[in-house]
Formats: C-alpha cells, sequence, structure tokens
C-alpha cells in the first residue's frame, strides 16, 4: 500500500513538472500597459533607454512574452526583452493575450540546427537573430506559434 502511494504521489509530481514548462504570449493590442502590480492603479514599468532616457513600458499588438505562472485579478506576471535586449517583469491585464503554443516545425527550438546561408552569426541580414542558425519561417524564429 505504501508503494503505491508513493508511485501514485511520484506520477502527480512528475505531471507538475511537465506542465510547469514555460508559456508564452502574443499581445493582441497596441500600447498595453505593463504594471509593477496586478492592478489598474499600479504604476507602469520603466524603461531606461540611452543616455538616461526613460519612460512607461507599453507592449504593441504580435510582441511575444513569456508567462511567470502567476496569474491575480485579471492580471497575467509576464517576463519579455525590451529596449536594449534588457529584461523587464510586469503584470499585463490578461485579455490582451493570448496564448501562443511551440512550433510543431521547429518543436518550439525556434531555429533549425543548420547554420543560416545568409549571414555568419553577425546577423548582417537580420534573418537569424545573431544565432548564426536559420530562422524557423513557420514560427519567425521565437519556437511559439
Amino acid at each position: 500500500m505504501k508503494r503505491t502511494l508513493f508511485l501514485l504521489l511520484l506520477a502527480f509530481a512528475f505531471v507538475g513538472v511537465v506542465n510547469a514548462q514555460e508559456v508564452y504570449y502574443k499581445c493582441i493590442a497596441n500600447n498595453v500597459s505593463v504594471r509593477k502590480a496586478p492592478s489598474v492603479k499600479s504604476p507602469r514599468v520603466q524603461f531606461t533607454g540611452a543616455y538616461g532616457s526613460s519612460g512607461p513600458v507599453a507592449l504593441d499588438k504580435d510582441e511575444i512574452v513569456r508567462g511567470t505562472g502567476k496569474v491575480q485579478s485579471g492580471f497575467t506576471q509576464v517576463d519579455y526583452v525590451g529596449t536594449y535586449n534588457l529584461w523587464y517583469s510586469g503584470w499585463v491585464s490578461t485579455q490582451y493575450l493570448k496564448r501562443i503554443y511551440k512550433c510543431k516545425v521547429c518543436k518550439g527550438k525556434g531555429f533549425f540546427d543548420e547554420i543560416c546561408p545568409n549571414c555568419d552569426g553577425m546577423g548582417v541580414h537580420a534573418c537569424c537573430d545573431y544565432t548564426g542558425k536559420k530562422r524557423c519561417d513557420n514560427c519567425y524564429g521565437i519556437g511559439y506559434k
């Protein structure tokens, strides 16, 4: 009995680990605020730009963000790459996010394993986002669609 219970608990733990994989979203509107907390009254996250410039972070339509797994009061916490490839974290109203799924062509890798024929990995033709690998045209290289 104890062994059966142990195996059952182990199976449920494994299912939890499998379901804990990263979830990505696509923004479905323009100028969507990214907030510091899950509330419309919360201040917006600020970006830091060149020469000390800064301003409020907003997502544009079709921008991709990674979910952290936290959802509260109609908001989803997300991480994303913004200005100057800096990572930002904040809360976005869930109504403006659409879940996207792992690309079946590249199986979520985003880039095929072959070297990009158009550049040497330096992004000369912006085809491979500095990886030197050929971009998956099915998902535009992000691995999710």
